[in-house]
């Protein structure tokens, strides 16, 4: 971060600019370590302060409607070639209490958001995600509009959602005992303003174009007479876009925030604050599968190498079950654990 090369002891490797010494490379990874070290503890102050909330993800990060069921795949995608069912709606038990238990650690409190695995949502899911006590998650438009009976959104010539009564909202899922789950639903045109395009623009130019936008679904919603607040949910990949950007987007963060600071018609608001404030939301019978860019999981599973892939995976799977489900073979609980992380 431009920040931290501003100042010493980076500032002066920065100056010299080549010829870099041992000693320089140990002063540049201990300042890399002593960052990395704050991150955790930043975050977690400016939670306790109420500026951010935090969320988590499924332990490792995976795709979990197919871990509960692999042929989900086939509702987004019916003429897609699938591998052998893969099954283990346990191990998706395994990543939600995994995360809930690591957040715990690091936050001193459990988690009330959860991002899946790229956005990735079924139905299915549902039940074991409000079981780890989570209270929403979140994935993207093309989710919400199959959920809703739509094809996709439709956007005017300025780009705005006309349908922004329907997007801009969350909405609950139910398990079958009829507990709820929020769902908050990205809106893939902003969010890939901010990754991909934005970094074209100057810091400032690109901030009054995304405030301008927001105005746009405002009057959008206005015009339509919609019962609000309404909210945008905006995702982003955290780690990619900011290298594009001229001096890592710090432009660009100073002019939105002052922006949002001096507006007079929008707020920003965390989802949970959001949740508390106004708990009465529409329902959604059935989470339609599929991830925060595409209403399928065809990225990760459908072309011949991927189903290769699970192929081996249930195949290992079912090896490791008859150790820690039918215990036919014996082996030490901590070996069991050890093979059930891998």
């Amino acid at each position: 971060d431009p920040d931290f090369l501003d100042v010493n002891p980076l500032k002066i490797l920065v100056e010299k600019q080549q010829n870099f010494s041992e000693s320089d490379k140990e002063i540049l990874f201990s300042e890399a370590v002593r960052v990395m070290n704050e991150i955790i503890t930043i975050h977690k102050k400016l939670q306790d302060n109420g500026q951010i909330e935090v969320i988590t993800t499924p332990y490792a990060h995976p795709i979990l409607p197919l871990i509960i069921d692999s042929t989900l795949a086939g509702v987004g995608n019916p003429s897609t070639d699938l591998p052998t069912k893969f099954s283990f709606p346990q191990d998706a038990v395994a990543h939600l209490e995994k995360s809930v238990e690591i957040y715990k650690e690091q936050y001193g409190k459990a988690p009330r958001g959860l991002w899946p695995g790229e956005g990735s949502v079924a139905q299915m899911m549902v039940p074991f995600v409000i079981k780890a006590g989570y209270e929403w998650m979140a994935t993207g438009e093309p989710v919400l509009a199959k959920s809703l009976g739509i094809n996709s959104f439709t956007r005017d010539a300025k780009e705005t959602v006309k349908e922004a009564d329907l997007l801009y909202r969350p909405y609950y899922v139910k398990n079958q005992s009829g507990d709820k789950l929020a769902v908050f639903f990205r809106d893939g045109n902003f969010s890939d303003k901010i990754g991909f395009t934005y970094s074209g623009l100057s810091g400032a130019g690109a901030a009054k174009d995304l405030i301008t936008r927001l105005e746009n679904v405002r009057q959008q919603l206005k015009n339509d007479g919609s019962v609000g607040p309404h909210i945008v949910t905006i995702v982003v990949d955290g780690e990619n876009a900011w290298e594009y950007y001229e001096n890592d987007g710090k432009e660009f963060f100073h002019s939105l925030y002052q922006a949002l600071s001096e507006s007079k018609t929008i707020k920003t608001i965390t989802p949970s604050n959001y949740l508390e404030k106004f708990p009465e939301q529409r329902e959604i019978e059935d989470l339609f599968p599929g991830a925060w860019f595409s209403p399928n999981y065809d990225t990760w599973i459908g072309e011949a190498e991927e189903n290769q892939a699970w192929e081996y995976l249930r195949q290992t799977r079912d090896i490791l079950a008859k150790y820690d489900i039918s215990k036919v073979r014996k082996a030490s609980d901590r070996d069991i654990a050890l093979a059930q992380d891998y």
